[in-house]
């Protein structure tokens, strides 16, 4: 009975949609939205706003381009092989599944 059970469990896995990649535009809008209510200063225009809203610009255009092609040819190559279910899957696994310590 386990052995069929564990068999049904991930069979129909390779049809079901893979995760969308947000754009890095996307992103980075989603990590400004979500450090907004973080910041510091009275107003959106204070000092370190402004240098937050820096740091990401610097982001998307010098690092972010290159990591998100990275991410994006992963996921890829993943979906060609069968060896990747998700491009966080790994991440997945590795961060919540394999450590044995217990988080509480």
């Amino acid at each position: 009975l386990t052995s069929t059970m564990s068999g049904i469990t991930f069979a129909s896995q390779s049809e079901l949609p893979r995760l969308p990649i947000p754009t890095l535009e996307e992103t980075a809008a989603k990590l400004l939205d979500h450090l907004r209510p973080l910041n510091d200063d009275d107003d959106e225009n204070g000092e370190q706003w402004r240098a937050i809203e820096a740091a990401v610009e610097h982001f998307k255009n010098e690092d972010g381009p290159k990591l998100q092609k990275l991410l994006l040819d992963y996921d890829r190559e993943g979906r060609e092989t069968g060896t990747v279910g998700s491009y966080v899957e790994a991440f997945w696994n590795d961060a919540y599944l394999v450590p044995d310590a217990s988080v509480v």
